[in-house]
C-alpha cells in the first residue's frame, strides 16, 4: 500500500523529481510473521500431540484444545480492551504463553477427571500469580526497554489470566 502511494505520489512530481524509499522493512517483518505463525502452529500441533500419546483420549484432548481456542478467543477481547497492539512481541508473547495456557488446562482438566473436584486451582493460581509478578518487572525497566517488551508481557499476563479463569 505504501509502495503503491508512492508510485501516485511521484506521478504528481515535476519532470525530474523522484521518490526513493530508503529502508524498507516489509520483507523483514512478513519473513518474521510466517516464522511466529509456523512456530505457533507446530506450538500447538506438538502439544496437543503430546496430550494425546500421554493421555490416549480424545476426550480429553478435545477439552483441552476446546479450552485454548476459548482461551485465546477471550483474550483477543481484552487485547483490545487494553488496547494492545499486536506485534512481533505480543504475537511472540502469545506463542510463548501457549504452553502455558496448555498447562493450566492440562492440571485442572486431568485433577478434575481423576479427583472429581477444583482442589487443584490454589496450586495453579499461585503459579499464575508468580510467573505474572515475575513479568510485571517488565514494567520497572528503563523506558527503552520497557517499550520493546510491554506488549509482550501484557499479551502473556492477559493469556495467563485468562487462562486461569476459563481452567475453573
Amino acid at each position: 500500500q505504501v509502495k503503491e502511494t508512492m508510485r501516485e505520489i511521484e506521478k504528481s512530481l515535476p519532470p525530474g523529481y523522484e521518490i526513493h524509499s530508503s529502508y524498507d522493512a516489509t520483507d523483514y517483518i512478513r519473513a518474521e510473521l510466517n516464522k511466529i505463525y509456523l512456530r505457533s502452529g507446530l506450538t500447538v500441533l506438538i502439544l496437543t500431540l503430546f496430550v494425546l500419546l500421554i493421555t490416549r483420549n480424545l476426550r480429553y484432548l478435545f477439552l483441552i484444545i476446546a479450552s485454548l481456542f476459548v482461551d485465546l478467543a477471550i483474550a483477543v477481547i481484552f487485547y483490545y480492551l487494553f488496547k494492545l497492539e499486536i506485534q512481533l512481541y505480543s504475537l511472540a508473547g502469545i506463542t510463548i504463553s501457549l504452553s502455558l495456557i496448555i498447562d493450566n488446562a492440562i492440571i485442572m482438566t486431568d485433577h478434575f477427571m481423576h479427583k472429581g473436584d477444583r482442589n487443584a486451582f490454589m496450586p495453579i493460581l499461585t503459579a499464575t500469580v508468580t510467573t505474572i509478578g515475575a513479568l510485571s518487572m517488565i514494567f520497572l525497566l528503563d523506558e527503552r526497554l520497557r517499550l520493546n517488551l510491554q506488549d509482550f508481557a501484557a499479551v502473556v499476563m492477559i493469556n495467563l489470566m485468562v487462562s486461569l479463569f476459563v481452567a475453573l
